[in-house]
């Protein structure tokens, strides 16, 4: 009876030392892909810029990564871990700037503001954001595009808001461009495969 009893628990030992080997190489490759496919991208682009914090508090959640080139500024937030909450986007210094009149309504501002944003897919690729910003005019619109500029849920969308994004487009084109060149060049990465 003894020996039924070792052999029993050998058969079981077994079993949970399989167990934990297997939950071990699922948890190995969830890190390596994430860490290899997407983490090291956002890691490539870091070395490109500098390190900063949010209004000085030098904390995990605040770091970012930012550089000015021109009239442009670059900024960029690491994912969490084994998450997905990065980007890295660019936009005009200066931000935007309205003037007021004694009422408080906007009688001056410096325009439409766009911000482009960039979200590394895993191991190529990315994800596109557009935001266009003018208060003046009564506009905010946030649109993502496929890296070949494609609109992405166009097929929830209704034909007027497509037709009005793609106005958007065509009228910012020149800035949209030096944008994503600014990004491009300084970041050196291709946004848009050839």
């Amino acid at each position: 009876m003894n020996f039924l009893k070792d052999s029993n628990r050998a058969v079981i030992i077994k079993r949970l030392l399989i167990i934990l080997g297997v939950i071990l190489v699922i948890f190995a490759t969830i890190n390596g892909v994430w860490f290899f496919g997407y983490q090291q991208r956002y890691n490539q682009i870091a070395k490109q810029l500098d390190v900063t914090y949010i209004d000085g508090i030098e904390e995990k959640d605040m770091l970012r990564y930012a550089k000015e080139i021109g009239a442009y500024s670059i900024s960029m937030k690491m994912p969490s871990y084994l998450g997905q909450g990065g980007f890295i986007s660019v936009a005009r210094t200066e931000g935007y700037v309205a003037e007021l009149d004694e009422e408080g309504n906007i009688i001056e501002s410096s325009g439409m503001y766009i911000t482009l944003y960039i979200w590394p897919k895993y191991f190529q690729g990315y994800k596109i954001g557009l935001d266009f910003y003018d208060e003046k005019e009564a506009i905010w619109e946030q649109v993502e595009f496929t890296s070949q500029m494609e609109l992405m849920h166009a097929d929830t969308l209704d034909d007027e808001y497509i037709e009005y994004v793609n106005q958007l487009l065509k009228k910012h084109e020149i800035q949209i461009k030096e944008l994503m060149t600014t990004m491009e060049e300084t970041l050196k990465i291709e946004i848009f495969p050839e």
